[in-house]
């Protein structure tokens, strides 16, 4: 099984957004344990870390990508990706992109709290919570 985590998971934990942490912490830990694959994107990390940078500075940001990093791999993302996601007409062009990548890499999972943009998603996507109750 191969999942990809969404910024907002990974955000919930360097940010420590109660409750929301609780919960993506346990999910990660949980798919780690099972032997799951986790995959991020580029823009996933640019994310991180341009939100990361503004609330708790680069320093702390470059520490929690790096650990992300560890046990996360990068899923690319094709120039093709991104014109196939514009056709198909997301809502959100950056949640557009990341289902592209995430359907030509075969991932079988998006976690997410942002459940709202991933539902023209062909793959199942889940919140932290509903990964834990499954």
């Amino acid at each position: 099984m191969k999942v990809l985590i969404d910024s907002e998971v990974l955000l919930d934990i360097a940010l420590d957004r109660q409750p929301f942490s609780i919960h993506s912490e346990q999910a990660i830990n949980e798919l780690l344990l099972a032997g799951i694959e986790l995959h991020v994107t580029l823009v996933i990390i640019a994310n991180v870390i341009y939100i990361l940078s503004k609330h708790c500075g680069s320093t702390i940001a470059k520490q929690f990508v790096f650990r992300v990093l560890g046990f996360c791999k990068m899923l690319p993302i094709k120039s093709s990706g991104i014109l196939k996601s514009f056709e198909q007409n997301h809502n959100d062009l950056e949640d557009g992109i990341q289902i592209v990548a995430a359907e030509d890499g075969k991932m079988d999972l998006i976690l997410t709290r942002n459940l709202r943009n991933y539902k023209l998603s062909k793959l199942a996507f889940r919140t932290p919570e509903q990964l834990l109750a499954s």
